[in-house]
């Protein structure tokens, strides 16, 4: 992560979302397995840290409120309540990027807007000892005359 970072201060807040996105479920997939509390929470923390000094070293002359309202905070209220709710993400600070560029897929002509995933959303997994097939039942197919049974 810190490597993305000190090489990303030329990418926009959309692409570098682009980027982590990927890494953070694949870091959450793999800690969703247990209890990992203190696994997710360092990494949400070192996460913000990392995302506030790339603000920071990209917008030098800025101050930490334009930095905040630019990055971080909306300030559309039917976005806060509306769009929040829909996606199951209730957190002030979330970091978002955007692009200015036309989208081709959409009639809208704002640009697209991407987050950065939360790492401590714990999802419940399905247990594959509980679903899965027993033995005996493993080697019959559909076709099979007792497949009913």
């Amino acid at each position: 992560m810190r490597t993305i970072f000190r090489k990303s201060y030329n990418l926009s807040a959309y692409n570098l979302i682009a980027k982590l996105n990927p890494i953070i479920r694949g870091w959450s997939n793999y800690f969703n397995k247990s209890q990992s509390y203190r696994a997710r929470t360092s990494i949400s923390y070192f996460l913000y840290t990392f995302i506030w000094n790339w603000a920071r070293h990209k917008h030098p002359k800025w101050g930490k409120k334009r930095i905040a309202r630019f990055y971080f905070l909306s300030d559309n209220p039917i976005e806060k309540t509306v769009l929040r709710s829909t996606s199951g993400n209730t957190r002030k600070w979330i970091f978002r990027g955007q692009t200015f560029n036309p989208s081709i897929y959409k009639d809208n002509q704002e640009g697209k807007t991407i987050e950065l995933l939360e790492p401590t959303i714990v999802v419940d997994t399905i247990s594959a000892r509980r679903y899965c097939l027993p033995d005996n039942l493993g080697l019959i197919h559909a076709y099979h005359p007792e497949f009913h049974k």
